[in-house]
């Protein structure tokens, strides 16, 4: 885990503005603290990218916080509690935690969360896109305790550990790993109905699940077809909108095409079919629509693909 934010070096009078600061960066959202336990408040927090998800520990001495609106946009935090008692809040629900314990936290509306005594903890960060595959009806279990005794919750809580304690040692490919197999767990959290689609779906002949790579490969087309006339698309934009690596956006497209090469392919088709169907449109508009540099690049390059220039379609 990356050192983030710690305590030790802010003077102790500081130290509740600090963290108030420091958890609105990390939550993306307005936060209060106020600490409730005897002694000096101190808190620290580490992060690590973990393929599609991002976790990040948090430990330290009893505190309250209040998250005053929605987080990140398009990401769900799972909740899982290492050590000590937590409880967490909204205006509907509350649930108390102990070591062992997981619970999605409300994405969309105001918390609460009490850490009762010193505690250690991991919020791991999905895309919700991934979450809702893994499992459909998760929102009606937000800000509800996943009971640590229960068997997918135990290995949920233990591999979440695992990542924490040994994810940077086993390097980006081992955290990819990881992260599929988190997944895995959390389907098996969605219970028995699950696992009968999947039973139903195999004696069919259909698809087997695919794996986070595959969900995540499967996203990145998307957005991609959808930026497809801007001409800033690149591969750093690509990962920022799915919260990886760029490394780990080149693993999604080994195999094929690297990532701006898949990206041509897509420009040359929807140009080439759009030529088809122009009328008397020009060519240079088209380029330009398409996001290619210029007319005389989308020519020698479409020549390349289809064998003829852009003016015979």
């Amino acid at each position: 885990m990356v050192p983030l934010y710690h305590t030790l070096e802010v003077a102790p009078g500081e130290r509740v503005d600090y963290w108030q600061s420091a958890m609105a960066n990390s939550l993306s959202a307005e936060c209060s603290v106020e600490p409730t336990g005897e002694g000096v408040f101190d808190a620290a927090m580490a992060g690590m990218g973990c393929g599609p998800l991002q976790l990040l520990e948090v430990s330290g001495s009893p505190f309250w916080i209040a998250r005053h609106g929605p987080g990140r946009a398009d990401w769900v935090s799972l909740l899982v509690l290492l050590e000590g008692q937590v409880m967490v809040a909204d205006r509907a629900h509350q649930a108390q935690l102990g070591p062992g314990d997981l619970c999605f936290i409300a994405p969309d509306r105001d918390i609460r969360v009490h850490r009762q005594t010193r505690f250690r903890q991991v919020l791991l960060d999905l895309p919700a896109e991934l979450l809702l595959e893994a499992w459909p009806n998760w929102a009606d279990h937000t800000m509800h305790r996943l009971d640590g005794a229960m068997p997918a919750v135990l290995a949920t809580a233990a591999l979440t550990r695992f990542i924490v304690g040994h994810g940077r040692q086993l390097g980006e490919d081992g955290r990819i790993a990881l992260s599929d197999a988190v997944l895995q767990l959390i389907e098996k959290l969605g219970g028995p109905h699950r696992r009968v689609r999947a039973s139903a779906s195999a004696s069919n002949g259909e698809a087997t699940r695919p794996s986070s790579v595959d969900r995540q490969r499967r996203r990145a087309e998307a957005f991609i077809r959808e930026h497809l006339q801007d001409h800033r698309l690149d591969v750093g934009r690509i990962a920022n909108h799915l919260g990886v690596s760029t490394r780990y956006l080149h693993r999604l497209f080994s195999g094929g095409p690297q990532v701006m090469q898949w990206v041509l392919e897509q420009r040359l088709q929807a140009s080439r079919s759009e030529l088809a169907g122009r009328g008397t449109r020009p060519v240079a508009e088209v380029a330009w629509t398409w996001g290619f540099a210029s007319p005389a690049h989308f020519s020698r390059t479409f020549r390349r693909r289809f064998g003829q220039p852009p003016s015979a379609v």
